[in-house]
């Protein structure tokens, strides 16, 4: 009675779940009366030989994975419950994500994207650009993208905008890790507008990066050691920055020095080193004798017999000015001559 029930209700001529399974009720009574008419039957309204037979010419062809799609034209038999399946009873997958549509909660998913077991895709970093598709998949949270899902570089130097301390550096120009324009020399113009890219360390440059063009000092009036009764102050004698080193233009004085010993031949004197009160004895006394020193081995260089010469420094504890101006450290900061005899 149930086989012959679910027969009449796939016939249509039994109504789902109008009658009770197993029982020739009334309705499936009625539903039987209907088959046998119609088959020309005896109407019994019973559920005789005849018209067993006759119901079971009727069954519905097997569908195993309930598909729609009858097991003997069904290529794909196993298909999931609620898959969408085309004639030959296989899944279809629109988008081409894997998960079959009908159970797809995001059947419009753009290729190549990665998705989850309902079909949604992925979004790893939340950029807003699908795993998959995204190019950069570990970009910072809240770091702005473009269409690759990769951070922004606004001035195309590889260094993305959340990183870039120099966002707005010229096309083409090469930078450091922190997207600044390199700069080789260190002269605080970057290279690609340094027109002297290899300036010395240290040297104060123009606009353009070249050394600035120190005017040279006026020539100092003659040395005449008859006068060096007292301490005479060289004029136009320099050093680079803490060092005992001495610039080229110190030559002019001391060639003039050279001259005025080879005129007296006679005379001895004392080289002095002094330097202003900035920075410690431990740095200032060794500094000065140094500097003392470079001036006598540069007199004895030039055929000034060394016995003629003596050179002692004496840091900062001799000033002749205020080392409380930059004017007056700039003073205290000098060599001086001494006539022994």
């Amino acid at each position: 009675v149930s086989q012959a029930q679910g027969i009449l209700e796939n016939l249509q001529l039994l109504a789902p779940n109008s009658y009770k399974s197993g029982e020739v009720d009334g309705p499936t009574t009625h539903a039987l009366l209907r088959f046998q008419q119609d088959h020309n039957l005896l109407p019994t309204g019973e559920v005789d030989w005849e018209t067993m037979t006759q119901l079971l010419s009727h069954r519905p062809p097997l569908d195993s994975d309930g598909d729609g799609v009858p097991d003997r034209r069904d290529k794909c038999p196993n298909t999931p419950h609620g898959a969408t399946v085309d004639e030959n009873g296989c899944p279809k997958d629109a988008d081409g994500d894997g998960v079959f549509d009908g159970l797809d909660k995001c059947p419009d998913t753009p290729r190549g994207a990665k998705v989850d077991n309902r079909g949604c895709p992925l979004d790893s970093d939340q950029d807003g650009v699908y795993d998959g598709l995204d190019r950069c998949p570990d970009t910072p949270r809240g770091v702005k993208v473009d269409e690759r899902g990769c951070p922004w570089d606004a001035d195309g130097d590889n260094v993305p905008d959340y990183l870039d301390k120099c966002p707005d550096t010229p096309r083409g120009v090469k930078v450091d890790s922190n997207g600044c324009p390199t700069d080789s020399d260190g002269d605080g113009v970057p290279d690609y507008l340094d027109k002297c890219p290899d300036t010395p360390r240290g040297v104060k440059v123009d606009a353009s990066g070249c050394p600035e063009q120190v005017a040279t000092p006026p020539a100092p009036p003659p040395l005449a050691l008859p006068e060096l009764k007292k301490h005479l102050v060289l004029e136009g004698v320099y050093f680079e920055t803490n060092s005992a080193k001495l610039k080229s233009e110190s030559t002019v004085t001391l060639d003039r020095l050279v001259k005025a010993l080879k005129e007296n031949p006679d005379a001895r004197i004392e080289v002095e080193g002094h330097t202003d009160s900035t920075g410690s004895a431990r740095i200032n006394d060794p500094l000065s004798r140094a500097r003392a020193k470079s001036v006598r081995d540069y007199l004895i260089s030039n055929e000034i017999d060394a016995s003629r010469l003596e050179a002692n420094g004496y840091g900062s504890t001799r000033p002749i000015a205020d080392n409380k101006t930059k004017a007056g450290r700039a003073e205290n900061r000098r060599v001086e001559l001494v006539r022994l005899h």
